[in-house]
């Protein structure tokens, strides 16, 4: 016989369900299931039109309210000089807040800007952009969703990832990082592209993440190695926990092999397919160490225990295994020296001209007393 109360209970469940899965559709269960789009874009249905209206959310208003130039916000010319400012600072009065706030509202002007022409793309930029109180936030919350793993959720992943990436240090490299992305790849175009698209800086940011788990007190060497593996077969980019990067690295993302041993400076360009790795001969320090403002072009690798000088640049598929002066050209296997920068008054604005070497004029001063001539040989 049939049971009348437990049948009721079996309709009002089937009639909550279809309740539920209508409002989800319909947009009003969840703030995130709404269509973000301008309020001015409704219908002119009177009788709707106020029903419809309460159910949208409005574009905020623009944070900058001016554009330093042309393009919107800060600009070329405004990202170079704030990635500066964010160096001074830090290296003065250790506080770099403001820089820091700067840069994330112009990344949510860019957001919101780009609602205009996009609207589907409301409910994805609120929640990794405009939903997030700062940059580093908002990355960490992009990233945790691409590297989750059935067995680390994403939330976890956040935390984790909040925690070590704490220190001022690291925040301000991260800010570098991404501004070095936006101005050195002419296929990003702007910081929101490169925050929520580019593979290297996501690897960047997760490797970050692993330094600061390798050298933690007690080190949390096995967590290390699980992200970094999780991370080499997500972005194709095998770093090693342990080695050293500096800040504002534009790493271009796939196939880059860096050893544990190696130490890489600051204002660095790594293109696709480099390898900073070791000859297999030696043990311990057996990694290179990789100066400031160097270019390493596509497919180039540099082996062993040597050192590649400020400013160099190693043309591609090239093989580095002796060192490198500062501000030579290499190219060739093995790579030798085809020629030096000119940093004569005359030459500096050709020598740094393109989109990887434009941000190099802040080292002019401190490169000019490197010999640019190779000593006689003995």
């Amino acid at each position: 016989f049939l049971n009348p109360i437990a049948d009721c209970k079996m309709v009002i469940s089937m009639v909550s369900h279809v309740v539920l899965i209508l409002l989800i559709i319909q947009g009003s269960a969840f703030p995130f299931c709404r269509q973000y789009q301008p309020t001015q874009n409704l219908g002119t249905n009177k009788r709707w039109g106020n029903r419809v209206r309460s159910r949208q959310r409005p574009v905020p208003k623009p944070i900058l309210k001016a554009s330093a130039s042309a393009e919107i916000g800060l600009g070329t010319m405004g990202l170079e000089q704030l990635a500066l400012d964010l160096v001074h600072k830090a290296e003065t009065t250790g506080d770099t807040a403001r820089e820091e706030k700067i840069l994330w509202d112009h990344i949510r002007l860019e957001a919101e800007l780009s609602l205009e022409p996009e609207p589907e793309a409301g409910p994805h930029l609120y929640q990794f952009v405009l939903s997030q109180s700062s940059l580093l936030k908002a990355l960490v919350t992009i990233i945790s969703h691409e590297v989750e793993t059935p067995h680390i959720p994403a939330t976890s992943i956040h935390n984790l990832f909040l925690e070590c990436l704490d220190s001022a240090d690291v925040r301000r490299a991260i800010h570098l990082d991404l501004i070095a992305v936006a101005l050195r790849s002419p296929s990003v175009g702007s910081t929101l592209t490169a925050m929520l698209f580019h593979q290297g800086l996501h690897a960047l940011v997760c490797h970050r993440a692993e330094h600061e788990l390798w050298n933690a007190s007690p080190r949390r060497t096995g967590l290390a190695y699980m992200l970094q593996s999780t991370v080499s077969r997500k972005f194709c980019a095998d770093i090693h926990p342990a080695c050293c990067i500096g800040h504002g690295v534009f790493l271009k993302g796939t196939n880059t092999v860096i050893g544990e041993t190696a130490k890489v400076g600051n204002n660095v360009s790594i293109m696709q397919g480099v390898t900073l790795g070791g000859t297999g001969k030696e043990r311990g320090d057996r990694h290179p160490k990789i100066g400031d403002g160097v270019i390493l072009e596509a497919a180039s690798s540099v082996l062993g225990n040597l050192k590649v000088g400020d400013g160099s640049v190693v043309n591609a598929r090239s093989i580095v295994t002796k060192e490198v002066p500062p501000l030579a050209r290499v190219d060739g296997v093995p790579a030798k020296i085809t020629s030096f920068r000119n940093l004569d008054d005359d030459n500096v604005q050709l020598e740094f001209s393109n989109d990887l070497e434009r941000h190099l004029h802040q080292y002019v001063g401190r490169w000019k007393h490197y010999p640019t001539t190779l000593p006689p040989a003995k």
